[in-house]
């Protein structure tokens, strides 16, 4: 009996689920009840508390935002270039893009047009100046002058008081194409014309509402020299004071040189460059005019080109022969007594006058255009095959007529500036230059 419930209890434990393995035959270890395994069971760690935001995500989640809105980011630059205020900027967006209720948009409008009114006198411009082979922004006042933009430029660029005389600028809101021509900015009269175009644009942008286009001006670049030092800013001072003295009435105080005979020649920038240096080395004063500026040459110069556009108005607009024969005699400049009366009913006796050929013009010189191809077709200079001939109507454009005017020209650098080309051409070119010079001279002794 006893070994019989003992195999049936050993049948039901079997069968009985979960109910622990059997102790093996001798095992120390002791078994552990199910409760007491559930008790001991690890627990999952808890959640930490969410941290806040860091500035970089911030950043991006802007930026984010930026992106989903529809407007330019072009916009938000130009915003920046012509210093237009956020409130301006809003009210641009909400009449341009729908944001908003119709009254909130009228009145963000109306809030803008009294802040521009009152930011019409004074705002910000950016230049884009160009540094050795990159571009720095020049952030300036509308109502700095002209002294000021030159010394801030040059602070800019760090070069030399020497590089004033061939600033020029471009606007870039202006269509590329065709490719704009950079305008001089050698006199306060056209630091004035800039500061007016950079205001009309302005208006017209603000009154428009709307437009995409970024403002500023840029430079053009120019070679670098030497960093700007604590004396330039002394001959910028020298500039004005000499400005001051020379001020002339008659021509909205500019400065002048009066002559005995009344007439007056304008002193340009480069001149006030030269003089202000000259100062600076002890040798000239503010109230006598230096030699080196050589003025009565330059005074001579601009009577002959005067007097060369006169005479070929008065020679060339009868015209030929046989047009003037078909022409009525008031056109070509008959006098009114020899013209019949429109009454009168009959043929005038008295012959047509032929106007006299005028005398040909003597030439000490060859025209500039002309020399550059004898270059080109000479054996020993036109070798090379440079083909000097192509800077034929860029020295016109800059008022090199004749041989003698490329003389004119300073130095090497000065030619390579205005023309555009590279150092050795430009040496070779005034090389050939003095040495035609010379034999027109000597032939013409002999």
């Amino acid at each position: 009996m006893g070994d019989r419930r003992k195999a049936e209890s050993r049948k039901s434990r079997a069968q009985r689920p979960n109910t622990g393995s059997r102790k093996a035959a001798g095992s120390t270890r002791k078994q552990q009840s199910p409760e007491k395994e559930n008790t001991t069971r690890l627990k999952p760690k808890p959640l930490t508390k969410k941290q806040s935001m860091s500035s970089s995500d911030v950043d991006t989640a802007e930026l984010l935002i930026g992106l989903g809105t529809a407007r330019n980011p072009m916009d938000k630059v130009f915003d920046t270039v012509m210093g237009i205020s956020p409130e301006e900027s809003a009210a641009i967006d909400a009449e341009q893009y729908g944001g908003g209720s119709d009254d909130e948009s009228d009145g963000q409008a109306f809030q803008a047009d009294d802040h521009s009114d009152s930011k019409d006198e004074e705002y910000t411009i950016v230049y884009k100046v160009p540094f050795h082979n990159a571009t720095q922004e020049l952030k300036l006042s509308c109502t700095t002058t002209f002294v000021g933009f030159l010394t801030a430029v040059l602070r800019k660029m760090e070069v030399g008081v020497t590089h004033l005389s061939a600033i020029g600028y471009v606007a870039l809101y202006k269509p590329k194409n065709p490719k704009p021509v950079p305008k001089l900015l050698e006199t306060s009269e056209d630091y004035k014309s800039l500061m007016a175009d950079i205001t009309e644009y302005r208006k017209y942008y603000l009154k428009k509402k709307g437009g995409g286009g970024g403002g500023g001006r840029w430079l053009p670049a120019t070679q670098p020299a030497a960093p700007l030092e604590a004396s330039e800013q002394h001959k910028h001072e020298l500039m004005a004071a000499i400005e001051k003295y020379h001020a002339c009435q008659e021509h909205m105080g500019k400065a002048c040189y009066v002559l005995t005979l009344g007439e007056h020649y304008q002193y340009m920038n480069n001149d006030l460059v030269i003089w202000a240096t000259l100062i600076w080395c002890d040798l000239a004063t503010v109230d006598t005019v230096p030699d080196q500026l050589k003025v009565e040459d330059k005074i001579n110069k601009q009577k002959r080109a005067k007097n060369a556009v006169m005479q070929t108005q008065l020679n060339g607009g009868c015209g030929p022969m046989w047009l003037q024969m078909q022409m009525p005699p008031w056109m070509y400049g008959m006098p009114p007594w020899m013209m019949q009366a429109p009454g009168s009913g009959g043929i005038s006796q008295l012959p047509v006058p032929v106007p006299s050929p005028s005398p040909p013009c003597k030439r000490k010189y060859p025209a500039i255009t002309a020399w550059l191809q004898a270059l080109d077709s000479n054996e020993d200079r036109g070798a090379d095959g440079q083909n000097y001939k192509k800077y034929a109507d860029t020295f016109s454009a800059v008022g090199i007529i004749q041989l003698d005017d490329l003389l004119n020209v300073e130095s090497v650098e000065k030619l390579q500036e205005l023309m555009q080309m590279n150092w050795g051409t430009a040496k070779q070119l005034i090389k050939f230059a003095q040495e035609d010079c010379k034999k027109k001279m000597k032939a013409h002794v002999d």
